[in-house]
């Protein structure tokens, strides 16, 4: 074989490859999702601002210990490759609880556990998340039980297992956590409350 056709075998052969590379499938953009950002909760008409709240520990079950979304029900889950939690699901859920009380409790003295930035802190919330889940487009569902702690004696003073589900607005991945956004909004209302009538 002559150098001219085996350049033109060459050519040939690369020609195909990338034809086939092109045909190959898209690669999926990853979408990072918060539980943050939400709109802002109604005010109190108490003013707490003496108040120093600690938010955590949260703890999760292992299956929410990483960055992918996981969605799923009655025991059986998928986990997506394309949707991911922008934080430590843990820390994001803390945050977005302390910015719901901020406002509902019109105090900005929050700790996000185990930071301390305070002398005195007056009440930790402890959570553990028993089940957040749900499929795009069906309930999204969010069980938790949280305490009210006493930071000196660690004596529990309140204790209570909350259960919060609603329908997304679609069967988008993002409308999913945007309904999750609202349970936690749900379960801030149910803290402040706790905190404000002193059950604890």
């Amino acid at each position: 074989m002559n150098k001219f056709n085996l350049s033109v075998l060459w050519l040939i052969l690369g020609t195909v490859q990338l034809g086939l590379l092109g045909c190959g499938p898209a690669v999926q953009p990853i979408s990072y999702h918060t539980l943050t950002g939400f709109p802002a909760a109604t005010e109190t008409r108490d003013n707490h601002s003496q108040l120093v709240l600690q938010i955590g520990p949260v703890n999760l079950p292992d299956r929410l210990k990483q960055s992918r979304l996981v969605f799923g029900t009655n025991g059986t889950f998928q986990f997506s490759d394309q949707h991911r939690w922008a934080d430590d699901l843990d820390h994001d859920i803390a945050r977005a609880i302390g910015e719901q009380l901020a406002v509902r409790l019109k105090t900005e003295q929050i700790a996000l556990f185990p930071e301390n930035r305070y002398a005195q802190i007056t009440c930790q919330i402890v959570l553990d998340v028993l089940t957040l889940e749900g499929l795009p487009g069906q309930e999204a569902s969010f069980s938790v039980r949280w305490s009210i702690i006493d930071p000196d004696t660690r004596a529990v003073r309140f204790v209570r297992r909350s259960t919060f589900g609603r329908q997304p607005t679609d069967s988008s991945q993002a409308a999913w956590v945007a309904t999750q956004r609202q349970n936690i909004a749900a379960l801030s209302e149910e803290i402040a409350r706790a905190i404000q009538t002193g059950s604890w």
